[in-house]
């Protein structure tokens, strides 16, 4: 089966059609925070022309053996953590007391909006979106907040409470800054270069993980490895949209995904030795016609 796996690898370098690419999508345990920003990365590099800028299928084929070798509770946590804590890291020297009011929710729900009506090439990409609309929403929770009208007054005389919401403004400032001031193609290069740079941070870790992990065999992850998937990722093919294109609803159509059945899914319950074709019925199988009594043999 792993030899299907490095076959389907291989045959992507030759998937530049005429009219689609085709991108590697992740399936869980990867959380969909990981999904949205693998699929955005292929994606804006290929309109982007850098081919051969990352190696996505050797990276895959990483990722691949790391989903088989790991617990899936495991990975869902790792991806998770590891793209918010890269996202918040985001620095801007220019910004020291951002001013966070009701015109900034404002517009950014503007854009959310708008990006729904937009042409395809000058839409957020998926990670992108998801991103704005995870600020949008902690935006609107600080604003609720009863405290927000008064946090810096707050801050000055010392309040810890004060001192939590403008702290979480600062943490968030150059990624709203970010979105006031980039276009949804920049934006969307934006975060394309941070999702590079977490790939280069997710190599070096799952480097470390692979030389520092015990070999030792864990009997749970080997019953993990036995019942997941040929392989945690799907290949789909994505269509080559061009600038004059404005029938959106027919592009998305042309989107070309793997059914359910050719994923493979196990049965995690299906207890062991079970027969062939459980939990199918034996059509041979006659009840008997009455069942044992139970024995009182307390006394």
């Amino acid at each position: 089966m792993r030899i299907l796996f490095y076959f389907i690898l291989f045959f992507t370098q030759f998937a530049y059609a005429q009219n689609f690419f085709q991108i590697y999508r992740p399936l869980k345990p990867f959380p969909q925070e990981f999904i949205y920003l693998y699929e955005s990365a292929q994606i804006n590099d290929f309109k982007q022309s850098h081919q051969g800028k990352f190696n996505f299928t050797q990276f895959t084929e990483k990722l691949d053996h790391f989903c088989q070798e790991n617990r899936p509770e495991e990975i869902t946590l790792y991806f998770k953590s590891i793209i918010y804590k890269k996202f918040l890291e985001v620095h801007n020297s220019k910004i020291f007391d951002f001013d966070l009011n009701k015109s900034v929710s404002d517009k950014i729900a503007d854009l959310l909006a708008s990006n729904k009506e937009a042409n395809i090439n000058e839409r957020y990409l998926s990670i992108s979106e998801w991103l704005v609309s995870a600020i949008f929403y902690d935006i609107k929770n600080i604003m609720n907040d009863p405290l927000f009208s008064t946090y810096k007054l707050a801050k000055e005389q010392k309040s810890i409470e004060g001192i939590r919401i403008y702290n979480k403004i600062g943490l968030l400032a150059p990624l709203i800054n970010n979105i006031l001031e980039l276009t949804p193609a920049e934006f969307n290069n934006f975060t394309s270069d941070v999702s590079f740079s977490l790939f280069d941070s997710i190599i070096k870790s799952m480097d470390i993980i692979s030389k520092l992990m015990p070999k030792i065999v864990d009997p749970l992850k080997a019953e993990i490895k036995k019942n997941t998937p040929t392989s945690c990722f799907q290949i789909i093919k994505v269509p080559i949209i061009s600038d004059k294109t404005k029938d959106i609803e027919n592009i998305l159509q042309k989107i070309e995904t793997p059914s359910a059945s050719n994923i493979i899914i196990k049965n995690y319950w299906v207890p062991k030795n079970a027969p062939p074709n459980y939990p199918t019925p034996d059509p041979n199988y006659s009840p008997p016609a009455q069942l044992p009594k139970p024995i009182n043999d307390w006394n």
